[in-house]
């Protein structure tokens, strides 16, 4: 039997544009502390945090008008290439 999970491809644009995501990231630019009870299912937690993670390394604004700004989606892109955001 295998530990492994059945897992799916999902596109960077798609975890950048989820709720748990932008809050992660606005709770990390309000200096708000890591909170692991907000989301129960394990997908929306590492969202979570990866907002948490990119927030800390990307200085821009994330959505404009509701919709990611392509300089955040660049970012994002160099960081996950760099090994700075899993």
């Amino acid at each position: 039997m295998s530990n492994e999970t059945n897992r799916v491809n999902v596109s960077l644009s798609k975890v950048l544009s989820s709720r748990p995501f932008g809050r992660g990231f606005a709770a990390f630019r309000n200096g708000e502390p890591f909170r692991d009870d907000l989301f129960c299912r394990i997908n929306d937690q590492w969202a979570y945090e990866r907002g948490r993670m990119f927030a800390a390394l990307y200085s821009g604004t994330l959505r404009h008008n509701r919709h990611l700004t392509a300089g955040a989606l660049q970012a994002a892109r160099e960081a996950l290439h760099n090994g700075a955001l899993i």
